[in-house]
């Protein structure tokens, strides 16, 4: 199978999970966009549902297991409904993600691992950064971010080789199942 064609440090985790996961997340995250759209008649925008249903993705643990499965779609109706119920001028008061993960963890739900963290994930990450970037128009908030982050670094570790040895360890890591 593909899966097992792969290297383990590539992608631990089955292409079937990951599927069964998006398309659970994402079509639950669309009819909850659609029903509160409708019960609140606020203006419906479905690609900032989308990008919840994105992050969302990228965050909740990939399974095939049906409890799992369903615990990721309750996590994506939570976050989209926060969209729709904790807002203030009819805008969003809270991050939705966060307020789903939240609520979950309460619940005493905890499938939250960031899996898509590593190298070779890095492209996927960096396309849903610059989706969300262009639809929230933060560039100027990421690019003072990246800046001054970037001075604090070069400030607290003038010697680079801390830097340079904590990422050579990351990227080094490789999961074992």
């Amino acid at each position: 199978s593909l899966h097992d064609a792969l290297p383990i440090w590539v992608l631990s985790i089955a292409w079937y999970a990951l599927c069964a996961s998006f398309v659970v997340v994402v079509l639950s995250a669309i009819v909850a966009h659609t029903l509160f759209a409708y019960l609140t008649k606020a203006p419906a925008n479905i690609e900032s549902s989308f990008i919840t249903a994105l992050i969302l993705f990228l965050i909740l643990t990939p399974s095939v297991d049906t409890t799992v499965l369903l615990m990721n779609a309750v996590t994506s109706v939570i976050a989209i409904a926060s969209k729709y119920v904790l807002t203030f001028r009819m805008r969003h008061i809270f991050n939705p993600v966060a307020i789903g993960l939240v609520a979950m963890g309460i619940l005493g739900y905890v499938g939250v691992e960031w899996w898509v963290s590593s190298r070779y994930m890095l492209p996927a990450v960096l396309v849903t950064a610059l989706i969300v970037l262009t639809k929230t128009e933060r560039w100027r908030l990421v690019g003072t971010y990246v800046g001054v982050s970037t001075l604090i670094a070069l400030f607290l570790f003038r010697d680079f080789g801390i830097v340079a040895d904590t990422l050579s360890l990351h990227f080094r890591y490789r999961p074992q199942n």
